[in-house]
């Protein structure tokens, strides 16, 4: 019994912890931050949008329904500012796009359209169930800065390298995402 009302004290106190909530969280947006191995909150934060819809095809399906989120995050490492966006997939909207292979990453290749028909080709490295890529200096952020600014979307179509019939299909939509970003305390600037 003694075991059970120390279960249960726990419990409530980890339910109740202030650090599990968001700073901000609507039904595409959620802003909250990083917490260290004790579980308090650190000075990092990060924005999740967890919305974007697309068609995925393979082997075995065409054209069936993809979900898409991503995260957004910036780390301070020794005086420079490295920005982290991070996709993940979820074929048929609910099952996650997993690399079950612990030695090896996947690489994703993916042409981008902007709204003013600009093309422009990237690659996300998947090394487990995100894909990830880094800011460079390259065309995908500074269009990812162009649309935050002005709130327009980018068209994803991206294949798997170690797959060619694994294809996938995006738009992200960045309609208010300067207003989140200033939530998170980001900024970003062209480079």
């Amino acid at each position: 019994m003694r075991t059970l009302n120390l279960f249960l004290l726990f419990f409530f106190l980890v339910s109740g912890n202030s650090f599990s909530k968001p700073l901000y969280e609507d039904m595409t947006w959620y802003v909250s931050q990083y917490v260290d191995e004790f579980g308090d909150k650190t000075d990092k934060k990060y924005v999740e949008h967890y919305s974007s819809e697309g068609k995925f095809s393979n082997s075995a399906t065409d054209n069936s329904k993809l979900k898409v989120t991503y995260i957004f995050s910036k780390t301070i490492e020794q005086e420079k500012s490295e920005y982290l966006f991070s996709f993940s997939f979820y074929e048929y909207g609910t099952r996650k796009v997993k690399n079950y292979f612990v030695n090896k990453s996947f690489e994703f290749k993916c042409r981008v359209k902007d709204d003013k028909s600009n093309i422009f080709e990237m690659a996300f490295l998947n090394p487990s169930d995100w894909f990830f890529i880094h800011r460079g200096k390259d065309e995908f952020y500074n269009a990812l800065v162009r649309a935050t600014e002005e709130s327009v979307k980018l068209k994803f179509s991206c294949y798997d390298t170690s797959n060619s019939l694994a294809k996938y299909k995006f738009v992200l939509d960045f309609k208010d995402f300067n207003k989140i970003l200033k939530i998170a305390d980001i900024k970003l600037k062209a480079l």
